[in-house]
């Protein structure tokens, strides 16, 4: 569970300009994005690919995001536009949050416990139709995934959306 963490990402403002100017950022190993939301105009930016890459891996759900020489925004991840080919981070869209406003989020959902289930030694396979769920909570409770054990699953047996439950928060009650 991501749990009242943020990363901070420094980006260097940019003037939204054409494909050109993009493709020359790119070039010099940037990625151009954009952040709105929350009501306040749309900023764009450039951030180094690299810088990016090791952001997103380490940060929870909500990103500390701060435009050379301002404040501070709390935001999120709306969408990461990839190449085709290589993978490389093409353009990033983040949205500004209020932490204390619930958003729709996807996490991804990790079923353990298969090969131990009675319907696996049974020869039977577990088929997971559903990948990612869209939730809702407060931008720092989002999980990076929900799990849910399978191990007591046998042949014929349905998991239905409702079965799942959501993660307990460790530190509530402290």
């Amino acid at each position: 569970m991501a749990g009242n963490q943020s990363t901070a990402l420094e980006v260097e403002p940019r003037q939204p300009s054409g494909s050109r100017e993009a493709r020359r950022l790119r070039r010099q190993g940037n990625v151009p994005g954009i952040l709105y939301g929350g009501g306040d105009e749309p900023v764009s930016f450039s951030v180094s690919a690299r810088t990016l890459r090791l952001v997103l891996a380490s940060a929870g759900a909500v990103l500390d995001l701060s435009v050379k020489g301002g404040t501070s925004t709390p935001a999120v991840l709306k969408e990461l536009v990839r190449h085709p080919v290589t993978g490389a981070a093409v353009h990033v869209d983040l949205l500004r949050v209020r932490l204390d406003v619930k958003i729709e989020a996807t996490v991804q959902l990790e079923l353990t416990g298969a090969e131990d289930s009675p319907g696996a030694k049974d020869g039977g396979v577990l088929e997971q139709v559903t990948h990612q769920l869209t939730i809702e909570a407060l931008p720092n409770d989002i999980p990076d995934s929900l799990t849910h054990d399978v191990s007591e699953m046998h042949i014929g047996d349905t998991l239905t959306l409702e079965s799942l439950r959501a993660p307990v928060d460790r530190d509530a009650g402290r």
